[in-house]
């Protein structure tokens, strides 16, 4: 079979297997390798190693220490996702600058939290 332009023109494997997607079928007019396409499409997009898995784990670790053990998975995710967020945007934590009034809200919540807890057993 002769292979259309777009596919031997393609400069990455998957925009040649999109475009031998496309490839219509006479009779029917559909696409004739859809199913094909995408399997391979699939097949591509599967990760050569573990490492990302690994380096999501570390971060869980760091994350959630034997000091932090009742951090939920909601925080636990939230600080995940910002994590990589932050990493994405070549970003370091340091350097973020927070809005004062959320700085404020949060010195607050602090407060209000030790005031609920008690006096401090190690005073």
């Amino acid at each position: 079979m002769n292979l259309p332009k777009a596919v031997h023109d393609a400069k990455r494997i998957d925009e040649a297997w999109h475009a031998i997607g496309q490839i219509p079928d006479v009779a029917t007019g559909l696409p004739k390798f859809g199913i094909l396409s995408a399997v391979v499409k699939g097949i591509l997009v599967i990760f050569h190693s573990n490492a990302d898995c690994e380096r999501i784990f570390s971060l869980v670790n760091k994350n959630k220490t034997e000091f932090r053990s009742n951090i939920s998975t909601k925080t636990l995710g939230s600080l995940l996702t910002r994590k990589t967020v932050m990493s994405a945007n070549s970003q370091v934590c340091h350097s973020v600058q927070h809005a004062k009034s959320l700085l404020s809200r949060a010195k607050s919540a602090t407060y209000v939290h030790h005031a609920a807890a008690g006096p401090s057993t190690s005073e």
